[in-house]
């Protein structure tokens, strides 16, 4: 497996680029950030306009990091494609990385790539012009994969005029440290503004987000691990940060329930 790394060091976004001859992938993974707490105690997620279709508008936060890294990614992808043009291409990250990686996918299928993006407990990425421009992209798929009750793919809420692309699959049974899923364990949603599944859950269960699948933060080296340490944890969040995410999700499915969204 051929692997072309790529950083941002404005923004701290990393990742890489590898060539899976195996399965006969070319993969763009976008490491989660060490900013989640941050991102997570925020009361103040900014839109910044994109050129994607007119309206277009994403997370400043989510668009500095990707147009960091976007030329390296891709041009790191051009040439593995160059190289192997039958070969599949796929996006892919958790956590903010998802985010990130969704932004990569998009970005990539205007430019004539066929690309599937895979996120793990990403957040909303951008308004309704962006999740139903990129949901509707030809050329790859969605695969928004959510666990039990993460805060995270709750944030920023609906209510801000942030939404998801879709589907999103639900792996929502067992608890927070739940990894083994059956077929008939993952529910899907459709949707860009659906509450059915994640959406339906509140409270501040960072547990479920460190868990998908696999211990997400225990795949990374041991450098990187510590730098994540404080995101692996439900610990350290005060009582109104709790309540604000609590009534955000409430309020979120109260606005869809009237019909706003």
């Amino acid at each position: 497996m051929a692997c072309i790394p790529h950083r941002g060091f404005l923004t701290g976004i990393g990742g890489f680029v590898a060539v899976d001859s195996a399965h006969g992938q070319i993969v763009l993974s976008v490491r989660g950030s060490n900013n989640l707490r941050n991102f997570i105690t925020d009361v103040v997620f900014a839109f910044t306009d994109c050129s994607l279709a007119d309206g277009c508008q994403v997370h400043g936060g989510f668009s500095d990091a990707w147009n960091e890294i976007s030329g390296a990614a891709t041009a790191a992808v051009a040439q593995a494609h160059a190289a192997s043009p039958s070969f599949g291409i796929v996006a892919t990250g958790h956590s903010l990385g998802g985010a990130v990686a969704t932004l990569a996918g998009a970005s990539l299928r205007t430019q004539g790539y066929p690309v599937d993006i895979y996120t793990y407990g990403s957040p909303r990425v951008g308004n309704d012009v962006f999740a139903s421009f990129v949901t509707s992209q030809p050329g790859g798929g969605e695969f928004r994969v959510t666990h039990v009750d993460d805060p995270v793919p709750r944030l920023p809420p609906i209510i801000f005029d942030y939404r998801h692309v879709s589907p999103e699959f639900w792996l929502s049974t067992g608890d927070a440290t739940t990894r083994d899923y059956a077929v008939a364990d993952v529910e899907v949603c459709a949707g860009i503004a659906n509450v059915d599944c994640n959406a339906g859950t509140s409270g501040l269960d960072i547990t479920a987000h460190a868990n998908y699948l696999e211990d997400i933060s225990g795949c990374a080296p041991s450098a990187l691990q510590l730098k994540r340490d404080d995101n692996s944890t439900g610990s350290g969040y005060d009582q109104a940060t709790i309540d604000r995410i609590s009534r955000w999700s409430q309020e979120d499915r109260a606005y869809v329930a009237s019909g706003q969204a």
